[in-house]
């Protein structure tokens, strides 16, 4: 089953030469749970109650920002929503009512581009002033490596508690995915690797659901304002994606068992990049009251 929070794990950072705590953040209660203003062209999602039966094995869900994450059904978004191991990158957290999922595991890998720094100090702002949120997000990572110095003075500012690691370089093609905290998550082209790596050390053995990060076309997020550009032009989107399923097939060789639960793909996977594919909420039972 869904097992609860991974024990205490002590992970160095070399960089700066200290221990780090990789660890839950405590959850707030029901009664502080607060839900601040909506923001322009936002919407509240309200998912019904219902009970779900989860499989006999522990499952986690990485989630991508496509713009096919619109395409979830009301019961996917129960599901993920309500189970343990959710986790997501970036801005999703600032946009996790669009959908009405609420992650538990979240990571920011960025952070020296002034753009990337900014919206981090958005992130955390969204997570100290976000109740709802903050009350399911129980395991908050930032990157270590590389960061601009405002990072530390953001942490310090808002009191947001996090964990940090080292990421590793977009383009590094090592052994394969770390197997602790000491050395840098495999990276790979994009960022969605590394959060793939940070389950795989949580979670050991787990099967980890990958969806909203399809081979595609389209460089857009669900949360983008219609007709929003997202200034990444065909070649260079198309090289990201590449490296992208390049690192998901690393990860795969090396024992990391993903399996592909996007709704479509636009081309086909080459093949060498392939992995298994299944529904999103296979072996689930999800019923509405």
């Amino acid at each position: 089953m869904f097992g609860g929070a991974p024990e205490l794990v002590q992970a160095r950072v070399h960089e700066q030469n200290k221990l780090c705590d990789v660890r839950p953040v405590t959850s707030k209660s029901d009664e502080q749970r607060v839900r601040p203003a909506m923001g322009v062209g936002r919407r509240a999602v309200s998912t019904p109650v219902c009970k779900i039966t989860c499989p006999d094995k522990t499952i986690c869900f990485v989630l991508g920002s496509s713009r096919r994450m619109s395409e979830l059904t009301q019961e996917e978004r129960a599901v993920l929503d309500s189970v343990d191991n959710v986790a997501v990158l970036n801005m999703f957290i600032c946009y996790w009512d669009v959908l009405g999922v609420r992650p538990t595991h979240w990571a920011h890998m960025d952070c020296y581009d002034p753009k990337d720094v900014d919206n981090l100090y958005t992130e955390l702002l969204a997570i100290k002033e976000d109740k709802i949120l903050a009350s399911r997000l129980i395991y908050r990572f930032v990157n270590c490596r590389d960061t601009a110095i405002e990072v530390d003075g953001f942490l310090t500012e808002l009191g947001v508690e996090v964990s940090r690691f080292r990421r590793g370089y977009y383009f590094e093609r090592r052994e394969g995915p770390a197997d602790e905290f000491g050395r840098a998550m495999l990276q790979c082209g994009s960022s969605i690797t590394g959060l793939i790596n940070i389950m795989h050390i949580l979670n050991p053995g787990s099967e980890i659901r990958l969806v909203g990060c399809e081979y595609g076309h389209d460089p857009g997020h669900f949360y983008d304002l219609p007709g929003q550009v997202t200034g990444m032009d065909d070649d260079a989107y198309k090289a990201m994606r590449d490296r992208m399923w390049e690192g998901f097939g690393i990860l795969s060789e090396f024992g990391v068992n993903i399996v592909d639960c996007n709704k479509a793909h636009d081309y086909d996977i080459p093949v060498q990049w392939e992995l298994p594919r299944k529904e999103l909420l296979d072996g689930f039972e999800v019923s509405f009251e």
